[in-house]
């Protein structure tokens, strides 16, 4: 019984320190993120460079005409403009749906892949329709996005304007809408999620370490594309994305955010809770690649949240926890306040409370289960 009572205090007495440490960690990350957003960006507003928007599709015929769309109603010089969409052996009506665009509109033009090496590009996935879309683009500027998204009109200029000298990369920021169909309350809470998530690429942007940004809001100088090795030279992952701003940045060239409402463009939520889970499974599959800050960052959130849940059940006094609640939350809430403002979204911060209880119960279980996924689903294929 005394051996016991001992190790009961033990395990408190390590739980407190760890979670000082932790919670100490991440509080000096988040002010040093803070920083990072509120820094002043340059931008190019007189640089108008022949855009190309390559956009990967399968199976999206219930999202490709909403997506193109939005893109017609682009404003930016036509002449300078070509929107490619890359069909990943869809097996429904979507090439014929991108066909009759591009038969009324020559700024559109379809990529089929297939025919070519099928078994190959199905191992590959979305980086060989990507690989092929930019290998067929003449822009210098090549932006990206999803079938799923629709862009505001004016999403061209506001990211090329970041491309100053040595920029290679820049992205924007996304948020989830079901369009013109009600909002629930996760939707909300998933669109802070992504505010979030985004807003520590670019905090991290602006404090000069690079991490990482969003494939459907993503802009890079055909330059540094090359120089990087392109989607050619990427292994198959579910995090195209993360793996190609990180071989642009590695190969010497700057990062960049465009954070204000122009370039913010809306994304579908995951239909089911299922497909939400399948999401953020492949997205932790690419995080747990992370290098340097983004992982030591990725790991602070886990071990707070965690360590937060292990104080309570251990019955650690709430001097330590209650404490360590608060302050975390004023540190979460200014930083997504900042970011919210830039972006006029700062209505959605009434979700806010909700987003930080979400993270104790996501952060933590999603955490648990990396080590014990094997495979993961995309688009019908499983991996």
């Amino acid at each position: 019984m005394f051996y016991r009572k001992y190790w009961i205090v033990y395990c408190k007495i390590m739980i407190e320190i760890l979670l000082i440490t932790v919670s100490g960690i991440y509080v000096v990350l988040s002010f040093l993120l803070t920083i990072g957003l509120i820094k002043k960006s340059h931008v190019r507003s007189d640089y108008e460079p022949p855009v190309s928007i390559v956009i990967p599709a399968r199976n999206e015929e219930e999202n490709i005409e909403r997506c193109l769309t939005s893109l017609e109603a682009l404003e930016y010089p036509r002449e300078k403009l070509e929107i490619v969409v890359v069909d990943d052996h869809s097996d429904d009506n979507t090439a014929s749906i991108v066909r009759s665009f591009s038969e009324r509109n020559s700024t559109i033009s379809l990529v089929s892949l297939s025919g070519q090496n099928p078994g190959e590009r199905d191992e590959s996935g979305k980086i060989a329709a990507l690989a092929e879309g930019y290998r067929l683009s003449g822009g210098e500027i090549i932006l990206q996005t999803d079938v799923d998204c629709i862009v505001p009109r004016r999403w061209v200029g506001s990211m090329v304007s970041r491309f100053e000298d040595g920029v290679g990369i820049a992205g924007g920021m996304t948020i989830l809408d079901t369009f013109n169909r009600i909002n629930t309350c996760f939707t909300r809470i998933q669109s802070l999620d992504w505010m979030y998530l985004l807003g520590v690429g670019a905090g991290a942007s602006g404090i000069g370490l690079p991490l990482s940004c969003f494939g459907n809001n993503l802009a890079i100088r055909r330059t540094a594309y090359e120089e990087a090795g392109g989607y050619e030279s990427i292994p198959f992952t579910f995090t195209e994305d993360f793996a190609i701003f990180q071989a642009v940045t590695r190969s010497g060239w700057n990062a960049a955010y465009s954070l204000e409402e122009d370039s913010l463009i809306q994304s579908l939520p995951p239909k089911t809770f299922r497909a939400f889970l399948n999401q953020r499974l492949r997205w932790a599959s690419g995080g747990i690649k992370s290098a340097g800050a983004g992982l030591v960052f990725l790991a602070a959130a886990f071990l707070l949240h965690f360590l937060v849940i292990v104080s309570i059940i251990f019955g650690v006094s709430p001097l330590y926890w209650a404490v360590i609640i608060c302050i975390t939350i004023v540190f979460d809430f200014i930083f997504l306040y900042i970011l919210a403002k830039k972006v006029n979204r700062v209505k959605f911060l009434f979700f806010f409370p909700l987003l930080e209880l979400y993270y104790y119960v996501y952060t933590t279980v999603f955490g648990l289960l990396m080590p014990f996924i094997s495979s993961l689903s995309w688009k019908g294929r499983k991996y």
